[in-house]
Protein backbone atom coordinates (compact mmCIF):
# COMPACT_ATOMS: atom_id res chain seq x y z
CA UNK A 1 0.00 0.00 0.00
CA UNK A 2 2.55 2.55 0.52
CA UNK A 3 4.61 2.21 -2.31
CA UNK A 4 1.17 2.60 -4.06
CA UNK A 5 0.26 5.99 -2.56
CA UNK A 6 3.92 6.88 -3.17
CA UNK A 7 3.95 5.83 -6.66
CA UNK A 8 0.65 7.74 -7.03
CA UNK A 9 1.96 10.90 -5.49
CA UNK A 10 4.77 10.59 -7.75
CA UNK A 11 3.05 9.71 -10.54
CA UNK A 12 0.04 12.87 -10.63
CA UNK A 13 3.24 15.32 -9.69
CA UNK A 14 4.82 14.53 -13.05
CA UNK A 15 1.92 13.13 -14.92
CA UNK A 16 -0.31 16.81 -15.13
CA UNK A 17 -1.57 19.90 -17.16
CA UNK A 18 2.35 21.62 -16.90
CA UNK A 19 3.52 18.14 -18.59
CA UNK A 20 1.03 18.24 -21.43
CA UNK A 21 1.59 22.01 -21.89
CA UNK A 22 5.63 21.25 -22.10
CA UNK A 23 4.85 18.77 -24.55
CA UNK A 24 2.90 20.73 -26.89
CA UNK A 25 6.03 22.81 -26.78
CA UNK A 26 8.28 20.06 -27.75
CA UNK A 27 5.83 19.29 -30.37
CA UNK A 28 5.73 22.77 -31.65
CA UNK A 29 10.41 23.19 -31.48
CA UNK A 30 10.08 20.21 -33.98
CA UNK A 31 7.92 22.24 -36.56
CA UNK A 32 10.39 25.31 -36.63
CA UNK A 33 13.27 24.95 -39.46
CA UNK A 34 16.70 23.27 -38.19
CA UNK A 35 18.44 27.23 -39.11
CA UNK A 36 15.24 28.87 -36.72
CA UNK A 37 16.24 25.55 -34.47
CA UNK A 38 19.94 26.46 -34.27
CA UNK A 39 19.33 30.03 -32.93
CA UNK A 40 16.82 29.17 -30.38
CA UNK A 41 19.21 26.08 -29.00
CA UNK A 42 22.09 29.01 -28.96
CA UNK A 43 20.00 31.58 -27.36
CA UNK A 44 19.59 28.88 -24.32
CA UNK A 45 22.56 27.76 -24.10
CA UNK A 46 23.84 31.31 -23.79
CA UNK A 47 20.92 31.78 -21.13
CA UNK A 48 22.39 28.91 -19.40
CA UNK A 49 25.67 29.99 -19.28
CA UNK A 50 25.00 33.12 -18.18
CA UNK A 51 22.79 32.45 -15.03
CA UNK A 52 25.26 29.84 -14.33
CA UNK A 53 28.07 32.77 -14.27
CA UNK A 54 25.80 35.17 -12.48
CA UNK A 55 24.00 32.55 -9.78
CA UNK A 56 26.45 29.62 -9.26
CA UNK A 57 29.86 30.15 -6.94
CA UNK A 58 31.50 27.54 -9.28
CA UNK A 59 30.75 29.04 -12.68
CA UNK A 60 31.56 32.86 -11.35
CA UNK A 61 34.76 31.69 -10.62
CA UNK A 62 35.41 29.57 -13.47
CA UNK A 63 33.81 31.84 -16.12
CA UNK A 64 35.88 35.32 -14.62
CA UNK A 65 37.99 37.07 -16.83
CA UNK A 66 35.38 36.06 -19.48
CA UNK A 67 33.29 37.98 -21.71
CA UNK A 68 30.07 36.62 -21.43
CA UNK A 69 28.11 39.35 -23.86
CA UNK A 70 29.51 37.93 -26.97
CA UNK A 71 27.71 36.03 -29.65
CA UNK A 72 27.35 31.91 -28.99
CA UNK A 73 29.79 31.13 -31.04
CA UNK A 74 32.59 33.27 -29.56
CA UNK A 75 31.25 32.64 -25.70
CA UNK A 76 31.34 28.79 -26.54
CA UNK A 77 34.68 28.81 -27.86
CA UNK A 78 36.21 30.82 -24.97
CA UNK A 79 35.00 28.73 -22.31
CA UNK A 80 37.15 25.90 -20.33
CA UNK A 81 36.22 22.10 -20.65
CA UNK A 82 35.45 20.81 -17.65
CA UNK A 83 35.23 17.03 -16.26
CA UNK A 84 33.83 14.75 -13.40
CA UNK A 85 36.89 15.53 -11.53
CA UNK A 86 36.32 18.94 -11.89
CA UNK A 87 32.83 19.45 -10.22
CA UNK A 88 33.13 16.20 -7.47
CA UNK A 89 32.70 17.12 -4.37
CA UNK A 90 31.55 21.01 -5.60
CA UNK A 91 28.21 19.86 -5.45
CA UNK A 92 26.77 22.97 -3.72
CA UNK A 93 29.08 25.30 -5.57
CA UNK A 94 27.19 24.23 -8.41
CA UNK A 95 24.03 25.06 -7.97
CA UNK A 96 21.99 28.18 -8.68
CA UNK A 97 19.18 27.96 -6.96
CA UNK A 98 18.93 26.47 -3.11
CA UNK A 99 19.37 22.92 -2.59
CA UNK A 100 16.89 22.69 -0.36
CA UNK A 101 14.23 23.65 -3.30
CA UNK A 102 16.07 21.11 -5.19
CA UNK A 103 15.94 16.85 -5.90
CA UNK A 104 18.89 15.13 -5.42
CA UNK A 105 19.87 12.59 -8.43
CA UNK A 106 22.44 10.63 -9.26
CA UNK A 107 24.55 9.30 -12.34
CA UNK A 108 24.75 5.88 -12.91
CA UNK A 109 28.49 5.57 -12.69
CA UNK A 110 28.96 3.55 -15.84
CA UNK A 111 31.81 5.67 -16.87
CA UNK A 112 33.42 4.19 -13.51
CA UNK A 113 32.46 7.49 -11.12
CA UNK A 114 28.93 8.43 -10.28
CA UNK A 115 28.53 12.03 -9.35
CA UNK A 116 25.56 13.30 -7.06
CA UNK A 117 23.25 16.06 -8.58
CA UNK A 118 20.99 18.46 -7.92
CA UNK A 119 17.23 18.84 -10.49
CA UNK A 120 15.21 20.95 -10.18
CA UNK A 121 10.96 20.52 -10.38
CA UNK A 122 11.41 22.48 -14.38
CA UNK A 123 14.08 19.90 -15.29
CA UNK A 124 12.33 17.24 -13.99
CA UNK A 125 9.35 17.92 -16.11
CA UNK A 126 11.08 18.69 -19.21
CA UNK A 127 12.92 15.57 -18.94
CA UNK A 128 9.84 13.73 -18.49
CA UNK A 129 8.00 15.50 -20.95
CA UNK A 130 11.29 14.63 -23.54
CA UNK A 131 10.47 11.20 -22.63
CA UNK A 132 6.65 11.17 -23.02
CA UNK A 133 6.80 13.16 -26.67
CA UNK A 134 9.02 10.34 -28.08
CA UNK A 135 6.87 7.78 -26.73
CA UNK A 136 3.53 9.26 -28.20
CA UNK A 137 5.75 9.41 -31.62
CA UNK A 138 5.91 5.49 -30.86
CA UNK A 139 1.97 5.02 -30.66
CA UNK A 140 1.95 4.82 -26.59
CA UNK A 141 -0.45 7.34 -24.92
CA UNK A 142 0.21 8.30 -20.95
CA UNK A 143 -1.62 5.25 -19.19
CA UNK A 144 -1.08 3.10 -21.72
CA UNK A 145 1.10 -0.34 -20.22
CA UNK A 146 4.96 -0.12 -20.93
CA UNK A 147 7.91 -1.83 -20.48
CA UNK A 148 10.70 0.77 -18.89
CA UNK A 149 14.75 -0.44 -18.38
CA UNK A 150 16.36 2.58 -17.32
CA UNK A 151 18.25 3.17 -14.09
CA UNK A 152 15.47 3.66 -12.27
CA UNK A 153 16.16 0.77 -10.00
CA UNK A 154 18.65 -0.38 -7.66
CA UNK A 155 21.05 -2.80 -8.28
CA UNK A 156 19.30 -5.18 -6.05
CA UNK A 157 15.99 -5.26 -7.79
CA UNK A 158 15.15 -6.97 -11.03
CA UNK A 159 12.05 -5.67 -11.84
CA UNK A 160 8.88 -3.34 -10.35
CA UNK A 161 5.52 -2.80 -11.36
CA UNK A 162 4.61 0.64 -10.82
CA UNK A 163 0.47 0.57 -11.11
CA UNK A 164 0.12 4.46 -11.18
CA UNK A 165 2.15 4.51 -14.56
CA UNK A 166 1.23 1.62 -15.64
CA UNK A 167 4.69 0.94 -16.25
CA UNK A 168 6.82 -2.38 -15.73
CA UNK A 169 10.45 -0.89 -14.39
CA UNK A 170 13.21 -3.70 -15.51
CA UNK A 171 16.64 -2.98 -14.07
CA UNK A 172 19.66 -1.93 -16.04
CA UNK A 173 22.07 -3.05 -13.69
CA UNK A 174 20.97 -6.61 -13.22
CA UNK A 175 20.57 -7.55 -16.82
CA UNK A 176 22.73 -10.30 -17.52
CA UNK A 177 22.81 -13.82 -19.55
CA UNK A 178 21.92 -15.40 -16.09
CA UNK A 179 19.03 -13.83 -15.38
CA UNK A 180 17.66 -13.23 -19.05
CA UNK A 181 15.09 -15.54 -18.12
CA UNK A 182 13.79 -13.72 -15.16
CA UNK A 183 13.28 -10.88 -17.58
CA UNK A 184 11.41 -12.75 -19.54
CA UNK A 185 8.90 -14.16 -17.07
CA UNK A 186 8.53 -10.46 -15.49
CA UNK A 187 7.66 -9.12 -19.08
CA UNK A 188 5.68 -12.12 -19.94
CA UNK A 189 3.45 -11.65 -16.45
Amino acid sequence: MVNTLKDGIAFYTRHNFLLNRQIARLDDLEKLDPQEMKRLKEKQALKMIRLAAEKSDFYKALYKGIDLRGSFDEVYAALPEISKADIRDKEESLLTSPARLLKKAYTSGTSGSPLNLYRSAGSILKENAYVWQYRKSMGLKVGDRHISMRGVLDNKTLNYFNKSENALYLSSYLLSKANIKKYAKAIRD
